[in-house]
């Protein structure tokens, strides 16, 4: 839980066009402090949150290789970028 610098952000900002911003989805924690986290992250500095979907059972990247596989982790990754540019 280590919260970048805002000159840190703004220099990876403008070295891409778009950035994603990929935090843990504590699903089995009501309170999901890594989605509200995420969301304000995402409003502080305008990046696009991306969220695994509850139904992987799968809190953050790692997990989901490990839990899918690396292909499909890929493809869900894949999946949620696209689905943010529709």
């Amino acid at each position: 839980s280590c919260i970048p610098k805002e000159i840190f952000v703004e220099v990876i900002k403008s070295r891409f066009t778009t950035l994603y911003l990929l935090f843990d989805n504590d699903y089995n924690n009501p309170d999901n402090p890594g989605r509200k986290f995420a969301i304000g992250f995402a409003k502080q500095f305008n990046v696009i949150h991306i969220e695994i979907p509850s139904e992987y059972k799968s809190k953050d990247y790692s997990d989901l290789v490990k839990n899918h596989g690396a292909e499909k982790a890929k493809e869900i990754l894949k999946k949620l970028i696209k689905n943010d540019k529709n």
